[in-house]
């Protein structure tokens, strides 16, 4: 069975953030949702890194086949975004780039259906497999937009 995350229903949820540039700024909205009444609107900036990132422990899921979310795109231009997953070896370490799960994301108008296999990002780092039970970096982020964008991110879950 699924199980959710963030579903962005909660203002707890929204406390767990922590905003990846200066600019950024979040807010639970009624706008775009895929499941429940909430998504999580972000605004990104032209800011070198502009994103968010999830604060804590995320538990073990090495009982679960996939990483899913659901990210809505409400502008006619497509956007670049960054996944970042990582656990605690990586990031007690050097917190190099090779040593985690790293995903450029194209976002195209409208409704995008993320699914990434469990197996791809326990696989990512170079050298090591990824500690699917210790993961700590949960970030979604853009490297330096054109423009100032809002995007609505919902329903993070492990199916």
């Amino acid at each position: 069975f699924p199980v959710t995350i963030y579903g962005f229903e909660t203002s707890y949820e929204l406390r767990q953030l922590v905003n990846i540039g200066e600019h950024v700024s979040t807010r639970q909205s009624y706008d775009y949702s895929s499941r429940g009444e909430f998504s999580l609107a972000v605004k990104l900036t032209t800011d070198l890194y502009s994103g968010i990132k999830w604060a804590g422990l995320y538990g073990d899921w090495s009982g679960y086949s996939f990483f899913a979310a659901d990210i809505y795109n409400p502008d006619v231009d497509s956007v670049q975004l960054v996944l970042k997953i990582a656990d605690l070896q990586h990031d007690r370490g050097s917190n190099s780039l090779d040593d985690r799960f790293n995903r450029r994301i194209s976002l195209s108008p409208g409704w995008n259906n993320l699914r990434i296999a469990l197996d791809e990002i326990r696989n990512a780092p170079a050298g090591r497999q990824m500690r699917i039970d210790e993961v700590s970096c949960l970030e979604i982020f853009a490297v330096s937009l054109s423009k100032s964008q809002v995007v609505y991110i919902d329903n993070l879950r492990l199916e």
